[in-house]
């Protein structure tokens, strides 16, 4: 297995040595920690439209619940419950990064981790991590109980019910404030219109809008999991019948509430964007996709070791790695370090001399841009998302 590991992890080991991670400062390595606050998104995603990109957590309501029912219900759990559990722990305790006391021991004495930033991501492990013991719990309630048993899943039916009603009179609070308050759009009264909203607003009050939404889709998927253990409980509902009842649950968790963010309502075959100082903007205009598809298709024909200068952000820096197109310069965390020294520390070096140290042929400048980047280039494309200059002296060494 090692042998077969190493054909990818020797030549990371030697990009990673050349790399601008290779001995992070710990400044560097705890950014996007995975806020303390952000962890209502594992019940209540998008909650005030903290969860942005890196901190977005929520595994079903269902899911937790489940994942407690299979630590306190069985009497004799799976050897696996404790591997899976600690798992999660240390998986959150990561994800918190510099929050907590523990991610600067963690820096200093676990190697790799000198190079590695967005700790919220080891969250990913917590969160399979409560899948399996979810799994685990759904065994317990598919299985016949005993009597001590029965009785600490009644507990915590009890608990899950609890929870419900102070989660009940938040939100009819919340709503309360927002009806006294409420604006119309158009001729639909503004909370239907928002209930299945998938873009977090700016405006504060569409954002507690969709806030008050939230919570009520979280009260509903919390009722129906108090009401899957208490048919439990009491013996109505058992085997085939509660796994069917349980698996309904979660399609409507899955079709509804966990792809409450971070969804574009668009095909991706007619839909692009671009980004511009890390503002994104879409593309939805036809000849605005074909003009940018005509940059993309000139610049995936350069010649192996060729590259483009992308200082313009005409192009997405992703795009490198999507269409063939590979930038010499532009925003890549994974940029090597002499390169991103060449580019950021010699600032006196002409761009020709510069281009011609990391084998630019080709750069790209703004669709207004007047004067070609040096003297005689050649422009090989000019349209609407930009223009593609052709340098007259091609890199003849890669």
């Amino acid at each position: 297995a090692g042998g077969i590991a190493a054909v990818a992890l020797l030549p990371d080991a030697e990009l990673l040595s050349r790399s601008l991670r290779n001995e992070l400062s710990y400044d560097f390595t705890v950014q996007y920690s995975l806020l303390p606050r952000n962890l209502i998104g594992l019940l209540i995603p998008e909650f005030l439209g903290w969860s942005a990109t890196e901190f977005r957590i929520y595994a079903g309501v269902l899911t937790l619940i489940l994942g407690v029912v299979a630590w306190v219900v069985p009497a004799q759990p799976r050897a696996e419950r404790r591997f899976f559990g600690v798992a999660a722990l240390v998986a959150l305790m990561v994800a918190l990064g510099g929050f907590t006391l523990v991610d600067g021991l963690i820096y200093r004495f676990v190697p790799g981790f000198t190079s590695i930033r967005v700790s919220s991501r080891a969250f990913y492990i917590a969160n399979f991590s409560l899948a399996v013991l979810a799994a685990f719990g759904a065994e317990n309630l598919l299985t016949s109980l005993d009597r001590a048993e029965r009785q600490r899943l009644h507990q915590i039916a009890r608990g899950v019910a609890g929870l419900l009603g102070v989660t009940m009179l938040l939100g009819v609070l919340l709503y309360v404030a927002l009806l006294n308050n409420y604006k119309p759009v158009g001729e639909e009264f503004f909370f239907s219109e928002n209930l299945f909203s998938r873009n977090p607003s700016g405006d504060t009050f569409t954002l507690l809008t969709q806030t008050a939404n939230a919570c009520l889709l979280f009260m509903l998927l919390l009722a129906g999991a108090t009401a899957l253990l208490w048919v439990r409980v009491s013996g109505r509902l058992a085997g085939r019948g509660l796994a069917a009842v349980a698996a309904l649950l979660m399609f409507i968790d899955i079709a509804t509430f966990a792809p409450y963010h971070d969804t574009i309502k668009v095909d991706p075959d007619t839909m692009r964007f671009t980004i511009k100082q890390y503002q994104t903007q879409l593309l939805d205009v036809p000849w605005k996709i074909a003009d940018q598809q005509q940059l993309l298709n000139r610049l995936a024909s350069m010649p192996d070791g060729v590259r483009g200068d992308n200082t313009a952000e005409i192009l997405p820096d992703n795009y490198s790695a999507l269409y063939r197109t590979p930038f010499a310069s532009g925003y890549n965390i994974l940029d090597l370090q002499q390169r991103f020294e060449m580019l950021t520390q010699w600032p006196n070096l002409p761009a020709s001399t510069r281009w011609d140290l990391l084998n630019v042929g080709y750069v790209l400048a703004q669709p207004d841009a007047k004067d070609a980047p040096e003297p005689d280039a050649k422009l090989v494309v000019d349209n609407s998302q930009g223009k593609l200059w052709e340098r007259a002296q091609q890199p003849t060494y890669t």
